[in-house]
C-alpha cells in the first residue's frame, strides 16, 4: 500500500511539469475602415500581422489556429448588413520550441455585402460605426 501511495505522489509531482503548456488566453484587436466606394466594389479585404507573447508557456507546444465563423455587422439600423470574413494567412500549426513565448501570425478579413435577410450577429444601432 506504501508503495502505491508513493508512486501516486510522485507522479502527481511530475506530471504537470511534463504537460505543462500556454495557459493564457490571446487576442488582438486591429480597426478596419470600410472604403466609401465601397458600393462600386462590393469586396474589401484587409490584412494584418501580429506578435502575440504568452510568458506561460513553459514547455513545447502547438498551436492550432481556430476556424472563425463569419460575421455580419448591421449599420444604419441594419439597412446595411455586411459579411466580414475571416482567414489565416498560414492555416498550419504553429509549433513552439521548447520555452518559447512568442510568434507571430497573420489573418485576413474580407468584407462583402450581406444577403438582406440575414441575421445581425453586430448591430450599430442607427449608426455606421461599431467597436
Amino acid at each position: 500500500m506504501k508503495i502505491r501511495i508513493m508512486l501516486f505522489i510522485l507522479m502527481m509531482m511530475v506530471m504537470p511539469v511534463s504537460y505543462a503548456a500556454c495557459y493564457s488566453e490571446l487576442s488582438v484587436q486591429h480597426n478596419l475602415v470600410v472604403q466609401g466606394d465601397f458600393a462600386l466594389t462590393q469586396t474589401q479585404m484587409a490584412t494584418y500581422e501580429h506578435n502575440f507573447n504568452d510568458s506561460s508557456c513553459v514547455s513545447t507546444n502547438t498551436i492550432t489556429p481556430m476556424s472563425p465563423s463569419d460575421i455580419i455587422v448591421g449599420l444604419y439600423n441594419d439597412t446595411i448588413k455586411l459579411n466580414l470574413h475571416f482567414e489565416w494567412t498560414n492555416k498550419n500549426n504553429i509549433t513552439l520550441s521548447n520555452n518559447q513565448t512568442s510568434f507571430t501570425s497573420g489573418y485576413s478579413v474580407t468584407v462583402t455585402p450581406a444577403a438582406s435577410n440575414a441575421k445581425v450577429n453586430v448591430s450599430a444601432g442607427g449608426g455606421g460605426s461599431v467597436m
